[in-house]
């Protein structure tokens, strides 16, 4: 019988900085497990931030209410997503809360799907404590805390240079996690598809010899890292290969001792008597693949990665980079002062040609 999942025998979070931006991997054992992005342009409050927020309006038949984080003179309608927020609310909260009313409240999830930042009311501060305005008292975790959080007895290490997430291949990682096919080395095929609502994973034996008990032991893991690494939500439903109920039992206990590891803590359903599995994964941060989406900003900051690894190879002459014309405009306007801390030490200024069949950037030659 194939033994169940153990915890990694090494850990390692990896850093990744640029100006104003921190990209932050945990890697088990080499691989890319969890992955987290500080953006210090991203105006949205973070799951776990704390605010002093003045109750807007209460919806009693909806059991919902809506909050003010942070004080504005503009109409609720018009004010920014990082300003109003919602909560779901019991009938005697809804009947003690007022409007104007400030109590503390706690970002407990990103906006989805045309629904608008998520809080909670949190009940262990004292009104006397709060501020007479909405405001931030106390910032979310950052990405470095989360991953600690998440693996307190891995090696931090600083990757000033981006030589160890090239070594760990952690771009072609997270570029894999945003696919919804992914072929693996036994021969079998994951397929994982999830738009709006339920999220449904496939694995299909395909090319592998394996039996399907084998087979599902070996890609749980896979499946359960993907789950994490894609921070994929709400229902999810995995169809394994036909099993016998005993052997779903025991799958269901792999299932777990796997699911300890991931912070989101699901709530695991079990087979149906079709032979599907469910779970339930809350939902709070945004999926991995709407956070990776290539812009003007992902752009320019490619760029300048590829000026931070000329510097360091001590590439002698200039560097020019083909990059697309939104990046390069970035780079004048929001990212300028970003590359100027990078090419601050330089002997020579970076060249740019304006590319837009350029994805993100090239090295284009070396002068």
């Amino acid at each position: 019988m194939t033994s169940p999942p153990k915890k990694a025998d090494h850990t390692i979070i990896l850093i990744d900085d640029l100006p104003s931006y921190r990209r932050v991997a945990l890697l088990c054992d080499g691989v890319l497990d969890q992955f987290w992005i500080d953006d210090a342009s991203n105006p949205l409050p973070q799951p776990g931030a704390v605010f002093a927020a003045r109750v807007a309006q209460i919806f009693a038949d909806h059991d919902r209410a809506t909050f003010e984080l942070v004080g504005s003179p503009a109409p609720p309608d018009t004010r920014p997503q990082s300003h109003m927020a919602s909560a779901r609310i019991t009938a005697d909260q809804a009947k003690s809360l007022k409007s104007g009313q400030i109590i503390p409240v706690v970002v407990s999830a990103l906006p989805r799907e045309g629904k608008p930042l998520q809080v909670k009311i949190k009940g262990d501060v004292s009104p006397k404590d709060l501020p007479p305005q909405p405001q931030l008292i106390h910032p979310a975790l950052d990405a470095l805390a989360l991953a600690k959080a998440a693996a307190p007895d891995a090696e931090v290490i600083s990757d000033d240079t981006g030589e160890r997430w090239a070594q760990y291949g952690c771009d072609e990682a997270l570029e894999q996690a945003c696919k919804a096919i992914m072929p693996m080395p036994n021969g079998a095929v994951v397929h994982i598809n999830t738009p709006p609502g339920a999220a449904v994973i496939d694995l299909d034996s395909a090319a592998s010899t394996l039996s399907p008990f084998d087979l599902s032991c070996q890609l749980l893991p896979v499946v359960m890292r993907q789950i994490r690494l894609r921070r994929m939500a709400g229902p999810i439903v995995i169809d394994f290969p036909r099993l016998t109920p005993e052997q779903q039992r025991k799958l269901h206990d792999m299932i777990k001792a796997e699911a300890k590891y991931d912070p989101e803590k699901p709530s695991l359903h079990g087979f149906t008597r079709g032979g599907l599995y469910t779970m339930a994964r809350p939902w709070r941060r945004n999926i991995l693949s709407q956070e990776l989406t290539v812009d003007a900003a992902a752009s320019g900051r490619a760029a300048l990665r590829l000026i931070r690894r000329h510097r360091h190879l001590n590439i002698q002459g200039g560097i020019t980079i083909s990059i697309h014309e939104k990046g390069l405009n970035w780079l004048r306007a929001d990212g300028a002062e970003a590359l100027k801390a990078i090419t601050a030490d330089l002997a020579f200024s970076p060249q740019f040609r304006s590319d837009n069949a350029v994805q993100t950037a090239v090295v284009e030659e070396n002068a």
